[in-house]
């Protein structure tokens, strides 16, 4: 079939197409935060700390 669209041109969206789409997003922005709230609860590593410390105190060493 030849496709007579110009270059770069979407094919028409269906109410489908935008349920699944916004399906998807759903779904993707559920596991982001998920990700986010899991590292989140990660403990800050002592090598953070000790910097951060640094930092705070005007430390340069």
């Amino acid at each position: 079939m030849i496709d007579n669209r110009p270059k770069g041109a979407r094919p028409r969206e269906t109410a489908e197409t935008r349920r699944e789409t916004t399906a998807r997003s759903a779904v993707l922005g559920r596991e982001l935060r998920n990700m986010y709230r899991d590292i989140a609860q990660e403990p800050i590593p002592p090598e953070f700390k000790r910097l951060l410390q640094q930092l705070g105190n005007g430390d340069e060493s």
